[in-house]
């Protein structure tokens, strides 16, 4: 886990006494159940079953790694921050966002404020079902929001989740924002989430988010022809690519190498 001084700037708001800290360390979750079973042998399970017993308790140690439940966070890096995102962040991102070419192919073109209210609600009624976690790109120096971004296709029982449905503002595209972006929400899903996969994809006629995605060390796993249906009815073929728990620490070195220059 690199420390709040490192190059790459990494931060968040977890404490960072907390058991969630250590790099590639997954937090153990310790959980007390009280019992009224008389204490005797043929009463409780066998040791080998990984409890410690008491009278009137039970200690049980769980590895939470299979535990993994994102909730909301702010992000914190040299260059950028992440927030929770909530309808107050709409008119800003609407300042920026309200570009043709941004949601061209996207599934459905955002032309208004209202257009982006609605996104971002959709989006928060995706994390109230668990399935999604969105946040709000913000330049961290100067306070501007300039895209969002979330955490999607949340799947705990499998310890895997999908990074998607990220845009930037024209301006900031092709910038340091995308790097540190990725480095933040990567680094939050394999060291603090217990991740083992995460997921990217795009659509297959979106050569510039390949190219990002590919730069950022994903395989690419391959394409998924007319998988998706914008609501303008137009057929979305989509190329999936992922970074497995084993990818993550070169990966890592490269994002942060890459910040520092």
């Amino acid at each position: 886990m690199p420390s709040p001084n490192s190059k790459a700037g990494y931060n968040d708001v977890i404490d960072q006494d907390s058991p969630y800290c250590g790099q590639h360390t997954a937090p153990i979750l310790t959980l007390s159940i009280v019992c009224d079973v008389k204490t005797s042998s043929q009463a409780y399970p066998s040791r080998r079953e990984g409890l410690r017993l008491g009278m009137r308790s039970r200690i049980v140690t769980l590895d939470s790694r299979h535990m993994m439940t994102p909730e909301p966070i702010t992000l914190v890096g040299t260059h950028i921050r992440l927030e929770p995102l909530t309808l107050a962040h709409a008119p800003a991102l609407s300042a920026v966002g309200l570009v043709p070419a941004l949601w061209r192919l996207q599934p459905r073109a955002i032309e208004s404020l209202e257009d982006m209210r609605q996104y971002v609600q959709s989006a928060q009624d995706e994390a109230k079902a668990g399935v999604s976690l969105p946040f709000a790109i913000v330049h961290q120096s100067t306070g501007l929001v300039i895209g969002s971004t979330r955490y999607m296709d949340i799947a705990p029982a499998h310890r895997r989740l999908e990074i998607g449905s990220t845009w930037y503002a024209p301006a900031w595209q092709r910038t340091a924002a995308n790097t540190e972006t990725k480095l933040l929400l990567l680094t939050h899903a394999f060291e603090r989430l217990g991740a083992i996969r995460v997921v990217l994809k795009t659509e297959a006629l979106n050569t510039q988010s390949r190219n990002a995605i590919l730069r950022l060390g994903a395989v690419e796993e391959g394409t998924f022809r007319a998988h998706l249906i914008a609501d303008s009815g137009r057929r979305r073929s989509m190329v999936y690519f992922a970074i497995l728990e084993a990818d993550w620490p070169g990966i890592k070195q490269q994002l942060t190498d890459r910040l520092a220059r």
